[in-house]
């Protein structure tokens, strides 16, 4: 369809133009709906977080505990095997999990201290990203904080 066309046209020819206006008019409405809802009620796409239970019987027994949503007691036990390694695959592993729980217990500072100390153990991508992730959702709700 050629909007240019003359202002002599019938409305059954204008039908088409207006259809395709109709449907830009709808669909930047509900994008800038999305984007103001976004600002009010912010939204995070669901992801998967992992836990490392591997390695000794306590990574087990606190991933146990970690399912039974008995997060603190899993911190705990976590905390007490990166305290005993130094530099280890375990140690890093039980930083992961520490960085994971404390995001689900609603602290990202803590949360991203841990996925850093996890990475300075066992540099791994998965806590390089992790803590870049949680850098970001700290950025992100730092703007509604309030002075």
């Amino acid at each position: 369809h050629d909007i240019r066309k003359s202002a002599t046209e019938t409305p059954e020819d204008a039908e088409p133009l207006l259809s395709d206006s109709l449907e830009i008019f709808a669909d930047l409405g509900y994008w800038n709906g999305m984007e103001y809802a976004e600002r009010i009620a912010p939204a995070w796409s669901k992801d998967t977080r992992i836990l490392y239970y591997s390695g000794k019987d306590e990574m087990r027994k606190a991933f146990k505990l970690a399912i039974e949503n008995n997060w603190n007691e899993a911190m705990g036990i976590w905390e007490s095997i990166y305290n005993k390694t130094s530099y280890s695959k375990i140690g890093g592993k039980a930083a992961y999990n520490l960085a994971v729980a404390h995001e689900i217990t609603g602290s990202l500072w803590k949360a991203r201290l841990w996925a850093m100390r996890s990475f300075r153990q066992y540099e791994t991508i998965e806590s390089s990203e992790y803590a870049n992730l949680l850098y970001e959702r700290m950025q992100y709700y730092k703007q509604f904080e309030t002075e």
